[in-house]
């Protein structure tokens, strides 16, 4: 039986009004815990004597009714981080199990709404990411019904018009989520919306910005300059430099900027594991249609730019790595472009540039880990992929075990092969298949103008192994050398070589 789910996106912000428990109204930017959690007063204990309405004291009164969604009003200020548990008696940071100190936890619903991105400032600490959230409603069993109501005027948990900077959790006390971490309960899935936000500064061990185990709504955010990378105590890093979206996650970005994030091993910006246990979700998109999904939403990126991001593994600007199942669900595109439905992952209208890769996909990187059962495909749609850079192959987009369908899109002045002088290899400056299981589908798109720096074997706008099913054309494309592609079939309007 199909659900529907009319998810709206942004331009749902604002227009629905839940009817909120508790409004509390931040007056101290001091870091203070609240004096009595559970009073529904927010009234903590300044070292001066005095009581104010501290961020934290506000939080923890929220966190004691999940019945309701509550508001917390924080003004122009910066409010920094100050409880934060220092080393032990062996001189080692260990995680906190005190949840008044440290990060700000988020266990209940709350719309917190700054006095813009730039006038609201929240700082993290070494060793204390700002928010942690995770709500529980307390249901049993699958939940695959819980989003019909669910949209990003009706979130769990709203955040608008702050910034969220310089959260650690990879220096001392390792960890994901350096910015925000949205935790979830296995069984149970909740909105998390964010608008008018700056993520930036952040580190962790993975999601430098942001890690998402739930669902994400992004409008109008900027991911800038985190980090994302193993720990002083040696524990791997996963990658994601702004957003780490986790198995089972569901993130939604729009009209946002990723930019100058750095990841030590896949998603220099973005980090995508793909799949997800939630049944039978219908999204409709912003002309209001009513799109059934079989499966569900995973990643959708639209009308975002990517920007100057980097790795020293695979995914400059994205990384996709498919470890399970699902489908991608399309939002603000015309009747024309819902045949492209069953992408597990979509580029929409955005620009990804000037991203850089020290192995494979400086602009996007698409791999199924799972050899045996090619990943859901991947969609760019009306984007464009140009200025990216990979030591190895495929200076704009990789692929290897998935499939990569390029639909009115341009990939352009993109570069792989040598990057200094110890490496002479690297096919595909603009786009490059890795193995017989990868492979691309284009229709309407220009891919020109690339470079291949290697010495030998130059493959500047294209590479596919020769016993690959390779590139495979739908009409009207231009690919401007089609050495290492020569096995492309021209088809109606195409122009190859």
């Amino acid at each position: 039986m199909k659900k529907l789910f009319g998810l709206g996106l942004v331009l749902a912000l604002g227009v629905a009004t839940p009817a909120f428990a508790a409004t509390f109204d931040v007056n101290s930017t001091v870091d203070a815990t609240d004096d009595n959690p559970g009073d529904s007063i927010c009234s903590a204990s300044l070292p001066d004597d005095s009581t104010a309405c501290t961020l934290r004291a506000a939080l923890q009164e929220v966190n004691q009714d999940s019945s309701t969604t509550h508001v917390v009003n924080v003004p122009a200020g910066t409010y920094t981080l100050t409880l934060v548990a220092g080393p032990n008696d062996d001189g080692e940071f260990a995680y906190s199990t005190i949840d008044d100190i440290d990060d700000l936890d988020i266990t209940s619903r709350v719309n917190i709404i700054g006095a813009g991105s730039g006038q609201t400032i929240i700082n993290g600490a070494v060793g204390a990411r700002v928010f942690h959230i995770q709500i529980s409603m307390g249901q049993d069993g699958p939940q695959d019904t819980l989003l019909q109501t669910q949209s990003v005027a009706t979130a769990d948990v709203s955040i608008s018009g702050m910034t969220i900077q310089n959260g650690d959790q990879q220096t001392v006390r390792p960890g994901p989520g350096g910015g925000i971490f949205i935790n979830r309960d296995y069984y149970e899935m909740n909105t998390v919306s964010l608008n008018d936000v700056i993520v930036q500064n952040n580190r962790a061990t993975s999601g430098g910005g942001i890690f998402n185990g739930n669902f994400l709504l992004a409008d109008n955010v900027q991911l800038l300059n985190n980090i994302a990378e193993s720990s002083q105590q040696d524990q791997e890093g996963n990658g994601g430099g702004g957003l780490y979206n986790g198995s089972g996650a569901m993130a939604l970005i729009e009209n946002s900027v990723v930019s100058n994030n750095q990841a030590e091993y896949y998603g220099g910006g973005i980090q995508h594991n793909g799949g997800s246990n939630i049944p039978n979700l219908v999204v409709g998109n912003l002309l209001a249609q009513q799109v059934p999904m079989e499966e569900n939403t995973t990643l959708l990126v639209y009308r975002t730019t990517v920007d100057g991001n980097s790795t020293e593994g695979e995914g400059g600007g994205i990384s996709y790595g498919f470890s399970g199942r699902g489908r991608t669900a399309i939002a603000g595109l015309s009747v024309d472009d819902l045949e492209i439905l069953n992408e597990e992952i979509i580029i929409y209208g955005s620009t990804l540039s000037n991203n850089t890769a020290g192995n494979y996909g400086g602009g996007l990187y698409v791999n199924n880990f799972m050899y045996y059962n090619p990943g859901g495909p991947a969609a760019v749609v009306n984007s464009t992929v140009s200025g990216n850079t990979a030591q190895n192959h495929g200076g704009g987009i990789y692929v290897s075990n998935g499939h990569v369908n390029l639909r009115n899109a341009t990939v352009a002045d993109n570069t792989t092969g040598a990057i200094d002088d110890e490496q002479d290899y690297g096919n595909g400056g603009g786009i490059a298949i890795g193995d017989i299981s990868g492979s691309f589908l284009l229709r309407n798109s220009l891919i020109a103008g690339n470079q291949d720096t290697s010495t030998s074997d130059v493959n500047p706008d294209c590479y596919s192994p020769s016993e690959s099913v390779g590139v495979s054309s739908d009409g009207y494309n231009l690919i401007g050398d089609n050495r290492g592609c020569e096995n492309v079939t021209a088809a109606t309007g195409d122009q190859i070589g």
